[in-house]
């Protein structure tokens, strides 16, 4: 236990959050979805290019959080 990553408390790391736009494997910890159930909703249209999933300047697809909290509390 001599590493300083083991000794650093986490009460003194700063709260994180995800940014606008998040790579699937956030999913799960953030919606408890994962990619295969997001790549469904996406293909059959319950979640919108460019507002709900997106594809990054790398061609992978990334989703935004804040969208998809709102679609699934009932906004549209």
């Amino acid at each position: 236990m001599n590493s300083t990553a083991e000794s650093v408390s986490t009460s003194t790391l700063p709260p994180l959050s995800p940014g606008r736009w998040v790579r699937p494997n956030l999913l799960p910890a953030l919606f408890g979805i994962n990619a295969e159930q997001a790549r469904k909703y996406r293909e059959r249209g319950l979640w919108l290019e460019e507002k709900h999933w997106r594809y990054d300047p790398v061609r992978r697809v990334v989703y935004n959080p804040e969208e998809i909290a709102n679609w699934f509390g009932g906004k549209l």
